[in-house]
């Protein structure tokens, strides 16, 4: 019984935070290009490395909302490929629930990575349809044996 009523109320706040939906979103809108930084630069390859990024949204999205988390592919562009996600969270500065300017922040530690020069690009992955444009960005870090 008990367990069946933290189940309800499981459904109900996923419900209320438009989740359950599959790929019922649809944004139309512009991703910035990110900011940000992967630090610390240089690193050794002892060191996990975390990027802080920034950027905005601007347009459409639905279901209407004042909060938006947008996934993003961090990707190693030089040596052996390797690739890792994260998303930013999305609060509304202007405009009303759907539509609007939002501004958006994330973090992702990365695990440490091998030795040298390495190029790392971040790519926009909207959930759901998504028409509109894309900001992307790339960032040099070097890392050097211990």
């Amino acid at each position: 019984m008990r367990l069946y009523g933290i189940t309800m109320l499981f459904l109900v706040v996923l419900s209320a935070c438009g989740g359950g939906g599959g790929d019922s979103q649809t944004m139309s809108g512009t991703i910035s290009d990110p900011t940000g930084a992967i630090l610390p630069d240089p690193a050794t390859t002892a060191q996990p490395l975390t990027l802080t990024v920034a950027a905005a949204y601007v347009g459409a999205f639905t279901p209407q909302s004042t909060v938006i988390d947008i996934p993003f592919t961090l990707t190693r562009t030089t040596g052996a490929a390797a690739s890792y996600t994260g998303q930013v969270h999305c609060t509304q500065a202007t405009g009303s629930p759907g539509a609007g300017s939002y501004t958006c922040t994330g973090s992702l530690e990365i695990p440490p990575q091998p030795a040298g020069s390495q190029q790392y690009c971040l790519t926009w992955n909207p959930v759901g349809n998504f028409s509109g444009t894309r900001g992307t960005a790339c960032a040099p870090v070097t890392v050097t044996a211990p």
